[in-house]
């Protein structure tokens, strides 16, 4: 029969048709939950980063304060903070404590 013929092949390419939609909105669901996932991880090494990156140490007044010496005895910039001279740095060593002269 012909006409038999001709529906068994309307109703295959219907299947086909609809296989090709489910399988377009499968990938683009996939690329868009990959993308999201992708922007979460991203996100979580970057807090990661940020949180768990060293600091650098900045100056406290109250180790002015306990010492009675200015800022810039243990600091490059006589305002405090910043790179130590080699008296900060052996006051650092020291435990944050006057080093004794010899």
């Amino acid at each position: 029969m012909p006409g038999v013929r001709h529906h068994e092949k309307s109703r295959d390419s219907a299947m086909k048709g609809m296989a090709m939609s489910c399988k377009k909105v499968l990938i683009a669901m996939t690329a868009v939950m990959c993308g999201a996932a992708g922007i979460a991880v991203a996100g979580l090494i970057a807090g990661a980063a940020v949180t768990l990156s060293s600091r650098q140490a900045s100056a406290l007044p109250a180790y002015a304060q306990q010492t009675g010496l200015p800022c810039g005895q243990c600091h490059v910039n006589p305002a405090g903070g910043g790179p130590n001279t080699d008296f900060g740095k052996a006051f650092a060593a020291n435990g944050h404590k006057v080093p004794k002269k010899n």
